[in-house]
């Protein structure tokens, strides 16, 4: 069977989402650069990179060896037309990954990863979301920083949406959101009608971590030094907030 982020990340997706563009994610970098230490010089990898609005912005900023996986060809095939249709940087290279997140092809190689826009938490089953922080967790060089952006869960059940719809791009949208029985997870199933009638259905599960376990599981896997934040500008994490930042650290030497 298979499984909603196989099919979720195509064509009608980049339409869905236009609106996160570059100028969010120049935003949320600048404040994120504020809160952690990278050398421009060493290897960078967006986790799940999507069309590649980061790897532009980081490009911008001034990153020199950048890398962008993630599950989706059509997607990477966004990246790859957007990243060339920008004005080049001859001093930056920009390598495109096709692989699923739990298989992360490196070991000891970056200086950074940024798992950004909730691109955590997809698998059904709890130890293959952690097989994903361990392939982060090894494909870091000793030293290197975890940048985890989340849906914070206490703000999620308690301002929930449950449907929404109106009109976008010339297609009529319609949400339906649900938490799980359990609380455990956040479903969402998106409808969208064009002129002619015609209807594709996709869907969404994401699993909701505290921030307990969050902590829980990345320390078991071996970070160190976590910090929890509310936003990309360093603001405090509260019940209120509606993001969860999570920024880890492997060790200078194995544990």
């Amino acid at each position: 069977m298979t499984a909603w982020f196989e099919k979720s990340f195509g064509e009608t997706y980049l339409e869905l989402y236009a609106h996160r563009d570059e100028q969010e994610a120049r935003e949320n970098l600048r404040g994120l650069m504020s809160l952690i230490s990278c050398d421009k010089d060493e290897p960078l990898l967006d986790l799940c990179c999507g069309a590649g609005r980061y790897l532009c912005a980081l490009r911008e900023m001034g990153f020199r060896q950048l890398y962008g996986l993630d599950l989706s060809e059509t997607l990477l095939d966004a990246a790859k037309q957007t990243l060339a249709a920008e004005s080049l940087d001859n001093r930056c290279q920009v390598e495109l990954i096709a692989t699923d997140m739990r298989c992360i092809p490196f070991e000891n190689h970056f200086c950074a990863i940024l798992s950004l826009f909730t691109s955590f938490g997809y698998f059904e089953q709890d130890v293959e979301n952690r097989v994903v922080l361990e392939g982060v967790y090894h494909a870091l060089k000793p030293g290197g920083v975890f940048v985890l952006d989340h849906m914070n869960r206490q703000y999620v059940v308690e301002h929930l949406t449950p449907m929404d719809e109106g009109k976008r791009g010339g297609r009529w949208v319609r949400n339906e959101r649900r938490i799980t029985p359990d609380d455990r997870r956040v479903e969402k199933t998106t409808t969208i009608r064009d002129a002619n009638g015609h209807e594709e259905t996709f869907h969404e599960s994401v699993r909701l971590y505290t921030p307990e376990e969050l902590s829980a599981i990345l320390k078991e896997v071996g970070f160190v030094d976590l910090a929890l934040y509310g936003g990309f500008n360093g603001e405090p994490l509260q019940a209120d907030s509606p993001r969860l930042l999570v920024i880890a650290h492997k060790p200078e030497e194995p544990a």
